[in-house]
């Protein structure tokens, strides 16, 4: 009766009727919990629907719970290596990851991959979505060789598994353009977009006006925006943001709606601040932070992202942007650690603007941009660009101030750093 009572909030989840879905499957599983252990496998089974259906709403916090306690269910009975262990591992990496938590998201995602690699085999799509999501995981994690393993792994197998135009398959060419633009292989990372976006866009289950394909058209806007052309960039931000303003609530909410939209806005504003067209700049970046702080609050993400953008705009008085470089500073301090890249960003923006008066700033610009090199050289690959442009600048705060035994160092090894890594891109210097 009680299992028969979960299928029923599987039903009303389908039908839309979330709250009574909601109370439906407490019933059952508080049913069942009094007749059998939490280990008993429909009470795991109950709880992992129940968590699929609260990430579905976008309740991350429930749903790992559930998940969390339909592993510990299945380990507790010697279940761990099953398939439905391993779906919860999966499903519980992903939320680490959507709560930002890379580092968190990395062992479950790789229990679940080479689980399901080990008890379905090679080509089995769990396999090989799953090592999608991983590589996804290691591309935030700086960790870009296995990123490229796993995603041409996934991208390969998924191709002769579901065939070159199904969604999943797509999506995985999507993330290996990601990990592209991390690496900096821009060619290679449009061509993997723009075969996303174009088989997205003829599939009839999304379209041009569909969310995900919204999100793929952002990503190829940012593509465009550092390798040109830049008029097509902006075009295709403002496509975007027309999409998300008038799109009807598909595959993805509300909220992440606005979220995408205010971050094409965002894109929109870096572009013009690059282009030198800083009053339109400050304007969309200002739009941006006041979306994200409605959607997010003052102390999301995207939001001291958003911040962070503005203070670094050119036309920033000094002391209006120090306080806002600052303000992102301290609140991925407190939200994201000391460590993270978004942090240590924020450190070295702050070290750049001090560089402008280095006699009164010396001592904070270098020990700021000390920090963020420290950090890039632990967080990133060798010779990534965050990591060189820091070091370069902290040579020339030394050379400014007369330290030219540093400053001789830090710029000699900017400048190997980026004849090593991107060739004649380090003529800047």
């Amino acid at each position: 009766m009680l299992t028969v009572k979960g299928g029923l909030a599987r039903a009303l989840a389908q039908q839309g009727k979330k709250k009574q879905a909601e109370m439906t499957f407490l019933e059952a599983l508080k049913g069942l919990k009094k007749f059998a252990r939490r280990e008993n496998t429909a009470v795991c089974r109950i709880s992992f629907a129940l968590g699929v259906f609260y990430m579905e709403q976008d309740n991350l916090l429930k749903a790992k719970k559930m998940f969390l306690s339909c592993l510990e269910g299945h380990e507790t009975s010697s279940r761990g290596n099953s398939e439905e262990a391993l779906k919860a591992a999966w499903k519980l990496g992903l939320i680490h990851d959507a709560m930002g938590n890379p580092s968190d998201a990395e062992p479950m995602l790789r229990r679940a991959h080479y689980g399901f690699k080990e008890v379905l085999g090679i080509f089995h799509t769990p396999t090989l979505e799953s090592a999608k999501h991983l590589g996804s995981v290691c591309v935030a994690l700086g960790k870009y060789e296995d990123a490229e393993e796993l995603c041409l792994f996934a991208l390969e197998g998924l191709e002769k598994a579901l065939g070159p135009d199904d969604a999943t398959t797509l999506g995985a060419a999507h993330e290996l353009s990601k990990l592209y633009v991390q690496k900096l292989k821009l060619s290679l990372a449009k061509e993997h977009c723009q075969r996303a976006l174009i088989g997205y866009m003829n599939l009839k289950e999304y379209g041009p006006d569909n969310g995900s394909t919204l999100r793929i058209m952002s990503d190829m806007g940012s593509i465009l925006a550092q390798i040109g052309p830049y008029d097509e960039a902006e075009k295709t931000f403002l496509k975007v943001i027309r999409g998300f303003s008038n799109a009807k609530q598909d595959s993805i909410s509300v909220e992440k709606q606005n979220v995408f939209l205010f971050g094409a806005t965002l894109e929109l504003g870096n572009l013009y601040s690059n282009q030198g067209k800083l009053e339109l700049a400050r304007t969309k970046i200002q739009e941006a932070i006041n979306g994200f702080e409605r959607a997010l609050g003052r102390m999301g993400a995207k939001t001291l992202e958003a911040v962070l953008s503005l203070g670094n705009l050119a036309t920033q008085p000094f002391s209006e942007a120090e306080m806002l470089i600052k303000r992102a500073l301290n609140g991925f301090e407190q939200t994201l650690g000391r460590n993270h890249n978004s942090t240590l960003n924020a450190a070295a923006s702050l070290g750049y603007l001090y560089m402008q008066d280095s006699s009164q700033y010396y001592s904070k610009a270098a020990g700021l941009l000390e920090r963020a090199v420290d950090g890039f050289e632990k967080n990133l690959v060798p010779d990534h660009p965050s990591t060189l442009e820091a070091m370069h600048r902290l040579g020339v705060l030394h050379f400014e101030r007369g330290n030219t035994v540093d400053g001789e160092k830090f710029m000699n090894d900017a400048i190997k750093g980026f004849e090593n890594g991107l060739g004649q891109t380090m003529l800047w210097l």
